[in-house]
């Protein structure tokens, strides 16, 4: 029995917010209905990605291109095949809770929100297309959408009533929903069963926009508690709308209660633990959505307890103090609905943008990757397969410890950074604005090696040396280092205190780095005085560490808590690399959005789709190559990524048994001995490189290339290497998350 099963007992359902084709067909989602999972919502972020750079729909997009489908219809297919499937493995479910669980839910297209008959009309199509009893459409809170739910429930359809954010939209929707039973009951003498509906309340947006109210209005002693506070709330005027004679006329006609389903659980702050709001919404006749990520954690460490009646009193007196202080709690809902309304329908607009680059990758035959091994090609198959047949790369993402000596579920934490950094950019992107137009010019990041390279990575693909001369260039220029007192010294003759921010982005503090603060900023104090030297400095570190009192103590420009148990090597998809990237000038969300369609690439490893799972194969390589002395890994790499090549090459050298080589110039195949083995890091259409990496493939050196489109494909690649790391290190029984590696007894 695992805690989702004690949660059942507590009467909490439990769905997952994630679907895909692969996962479906792979039995992973059969393993999570063992697990406890009773429900399952699409997720269209997860559908563009997996579209994007997947395999999951290749041979469907190809056969509905050729037979001219439009790609909007084409989206519309796959995603009600998804649902239809997944409707199937769960109709069990539904039997067995009479109606209650077992969905699949999807969303419709979200321009639709605005107008009644739409929104009808594409939900009556949708389910449809669908076409099973256990399948839900999503609604969102709109007017609009309201009425829409009222007609809907009178049609006897089940609904996922969405974009909830406050106790009064909750309101509202629960009267929309009586409004539609009262009608399918007056107008209908029977009935073959009744329509379940849910009403998904977001929380960890409440406190996303909350929290960074009350740290502008000096209370940040107050966040964190107003997603959770509103939700408690919630929940007891459920219990009091669903109660009472009227009601209870309705359950003689079988009607259900419109359940309250927590959705959006994963915290958007790493000052959180990763089970936050699910350990604190606990209580009958709720649902709690959880991501893949959440799902994980609390599998191995959430709280099991009847924690959402708890307290009650306290929550209301919290979002009081709210309401003393200011804030308006119903207009900052109805502004987060207006948001992710307008951000759902750029969803929906990338989706096609995907879909029809897809498209062309298939017409193109477009090859992401390249495998030239020579004389090891047996070995590297044999060795593919036993890890595809070994389900490594499920296993990897379910924290499976035990594909590694000494690993802990908390190192790879790495895995689940993507979701929160995506949630952060607009934070990350208005900091770099501010610092800018502040008149600041130059960043000086200073931290570990691996931190340093990072930043050097994005400042030469992004920065100013990759724009053109003669424009201006309105971000600030980056230059890192590593400390040591010499180095720290020579700043003093580089660098300008007044136009000049300092970051200290290390976990813990060290000897070096605490020096090198003191002495740049007694220089930036006496420079500019105690009043000012601190907004000339920034923090970026873990929950506890003791910059945190160093950052408030000296009134640092900012603070940026990262994700703990992050090993430094693993975290350049972090706050220690995207800071620098985001005052470079880097557009971040392209970059996390590749990142996250590469993480989905690296999520399926069986039948069909072993083959296009690059971590996979990178990782099987590196590991193969290394057990058969090809462990010089030497790196090939078109200019304008140079620095790609630099930062993997020191990801490498963490693992044992491998000696990545970058920087090289390429000499003669007859220079090179039998322990080479090339990696070929080439951007599109960048031939600089071919014939000599053709002459060393040709010369039986073993060859890998990988093909970017476009500079931006640098965070793809960032998670890519990062994975194959992870897997390499598996083959090769080493732990590679920061830990001295220490080999696998032998059986």
């Amino acid at each position: 029995m695992t805690k989702l099963h004690e949660l059942h007992k507590l009467g909490q359902s439990t769905w997952l917010n994630y679907m895909r084709r692969g996962f479906i067909e792979s039995g992973e989602l059969r393993q999570r209905i063992g697990d406890g999972i009773q429900g399952v919502t699409a997720n269209a972020a997860i559908f563009e990605r997996v579209a994007a750079a997947c395999a999951d729909y290749d041979d469907d997009i190809r056969r509905e291109v050729a037979a001219g489908t439009p790609l909007k219809e084409i989206q519309e297919h796959l995603r009600a095949h998804d649902a239809r499937t997944a409707a199937d493995f769960l109709h069990a479910i539904f039997e067995e809770s009479a109606g209650l669980d077992g969905f699949a839910s999807l969303e419709i297209d979200p321009a639709h929100a605005q107008n009644t008959d739409l929104t009808i009309a594409a939900a009556r199509h949708m389910g449809h297309q669908i076409d099973r009893g256990n399948s839900m459409v999503e609604i969102p809170a709109t007017p609009a959408g309201l009425e829409a739910v009222t007609a809907l429930i009178g049609d006897g359809q089940s609904v996922n009533i969405t974009h909830i954010f406050s106790v009064a939209q909750y309101e509202r929707a629960a009267q929309a929903y009586l409004d539609g039973m009262e009608y399918l009951f007056r107008v209908n003498n029977q009935w073959p069963f009744t329509p379940t509906a849910v009403a998904s309340f977001s929380v960890s947006a409440i406190d996303s926009a909350i929290d960074d109210l009350l740290l502008q209005m000096g209370h940040p002693e107050l966040q964190g508690q107003a997603g959770i506070a509103m939700a408690k709330v919630a929940y007891d005027r459920y219990r009091h709308i669903f109660s009472g004679p009227d009601w209870e006329k309705m359950v003689k006609k079988e009607a259900r209660p419109l359940r309250l389903k927590w959705t959006r659980t994963t915290p958007r702050s790493f000052s959180y633990p990763d089970t936050y709001y699910v350990d604190a919404l606990i209580g009958p006749d709720t649902i709690v959505t959880f991501s893949p990520a959440t799902l994980n954690a609390f599998l191995d460490h959430g709280t099991v307890s009847g924690s959402l009646t708890m307290d009650l009193d306290k929550a209301r007196a919290h979002l009081e103090r709210l309401t003393e202080l200011g804030l308006d709690l119903e207009a900052i809902a109805e502004q987060l609905q207006r948001q992710y309304l307008i951000a759902s329908e750029k969803q929906f607009q990338a989706i096609m943008a995907a879909l029809g680059k897809k498209r062309d990758e298939l017409e193109s035959n477009w090859q992401p990757m390249r495998l030239a091994l020579a004389a090891e090609t047996p070995r590297f198959d044999e060795t593919f397969q036993q890890l595809c047949e070994d389900r490594v790369m499920g296993r990897v993402w379910t924290h499976d410890t035990t594909l590694w000596p000494a690993a802990t579920p908390q190192q790879l934490g790495w895995l689940n950074l993507l979701p929160v950094m995506r949630e952060n950019v607009g934070r990350l992107r208005q900091m770099a604005q501010k610092a800018a137009a502040n008149g600041l010019t130059h960043a000086v990041v200073i931290g570990s090696p691996a931190v340093t390279q990072t930043a050097n990575l994005f400042y030469q693909t992004f920065g100013k040396p990759a724009q053109p001369p003669y424009l201006p260039y309105p971000w600030l220029e980056i230059s890192a280092f590593s400390p040591a007192l010499s180095d720290v010294a020579a700043l003093d003759d580089q660098v300008d205190p007044a136009r000049t921010l300092f970051i200290i982005a290390e976990k813990e503090e060290t000897e070096d780095v605490w020096a090198a603060f003191n002495h740049l900023y007694q220089k930036t104090a006496v420079t500019l005085g105690e009043d000012e030297a601190g907004r000339h400095f920034m923090a970026i570190t873990d929950p506890g560490s003791v910059w945190i009192d160093t950052a408030v103590q000296h009134n640092f420009r900012h603070l940026f808590l990262n994700a703990p148990h992050v090993s430094e090597p693993f975290a350049a998809l972090s706050y220690f690399g995207l800071v620098p990237a985001a005052l470079a000038g880097a557009d971040l969300e392209s970059l996390l959005f590749r990142a996250s369609a590469m993480a989905a690439n690296a999520e399926i490893c069986h039948g069909g789709l072993a083959q296009t799972n690059l971590a996979a194969k990178l990782g099987t390589a590196l590991g193969v190559m290394a057990r058969n002395g090809r462990d010089q890994i030497t790196f090939i790499t078109s200019l304008a990524i140079a620095g790609l090549g630099d930062w993997a090459a020191q990801l490498l050298a963490g693992l044992d048994g491998l000696t990545p080589i970058a920087g090289d110039v390429i000499g003669a195949p007859d220079s090179y001995g039998d322990d080479r083995f090339f990696i070929h890091l080439r951007l599109k259409h960048d031939t600089m490189h071919d014939t000599a990496v053709q002459a060393l493939s040709d010369a039986g050196h073993p060859v890998l290339t990988l093909h970017l489109e476009d500079t931006l494909d640098v965070g793809g690649q960032l998670f890519l290497w990062q994975m194959a790391a992870a897997v390499a290190g598996h083959l090769l029984a080493v732990n590679p998350f920061g830990m001295t590696a220490v080999p696998l007894a032998a059986d």
